[in-house]
């Protein structure tokens, strides 16, 4: 039963690796975050954009700027912080960030919803962030069923992308299970 995935894994691993981009700079942060005050609008919406390019590096400094007692630093700290944190990218389809808006602020039915759609479409990626941002016990347990019954078609329409950071993401969010904690295995062996 373990040797289709595996097999799948191995092959996919075999091909050759595609560089990651390479996140920005502590230095770079910094400074967009001081910018985020800027006097000049443009410098705080170019500052704003970096910051929710610069994804869950960010995170740490977007969540001490969202601290700030400068309005518009919090306002747009908190904006991106939001955003990254639910996977909302710049390259995000429009349809999707309108779903996580939603799904942000949505009941459990809302969510459940969403999450359905989201399966529906392909999202594996958000659904993983989805159970690592939201921590209330009903939607871990309804996304964490739904994601563990996905498991065997996600996967190598993952590893087929090459993004072999999701890969061990959605492994390890199921390694509670003994067939997938065998896969994570495989994988790391694999994978080196």
């Amino acid at each position: 039963m373990i040797a289709v995935p595996l097999l799948v894994v191995s092959f996919f691993l075999a091909q050759a690796d595609t560089p990651l981009p390479e996140a920005p700079s502590a230095e770079a942060i910094a400074k967009a975050v001081r910018d985020l005050s800027a006097d000049d609008f443009k410098d705080r919406e170019k500052a704003t954009e970096f910051l929710w390019r610069a994804g869950p590096a960010a995170i740490p400094a977007l969540e001490k700027a969202a601290a700030s007692n400068d309005f518009e630093v919090k306002f747009r700290a908190q904006g991106v912080l939001d955003k990254v944190r639910y996977g909302i990218t710049p390259e995000t389809p429009a349809e999707i960030a309108k779903l996580l808006e939603s799904f942000r602020k949505g009941d459990m039915s809302t969510k459940h919803r969403i999450l359905l759609q989201l399966k529906d479409k392909g999202e594996t990626k958000i659904i993983l962030q989805l159970l690592r941002v939201e921590k209330d016990p009903n939607f871990q347990r309804v996304a964490g069923e739904l994601y563990r019954n996905e498991l065997d078609r996600m996967l190598p329409q993952v590893i087929a992308k090459r993004d072999y950071d999701q890969v061990e993401q959605i492994l390890s969010q199921n390694a509670l299970q003994d067939p997938t904690m065998q896969r994570l295995a495989a994988f790391w062996v694999l994978r080196g």
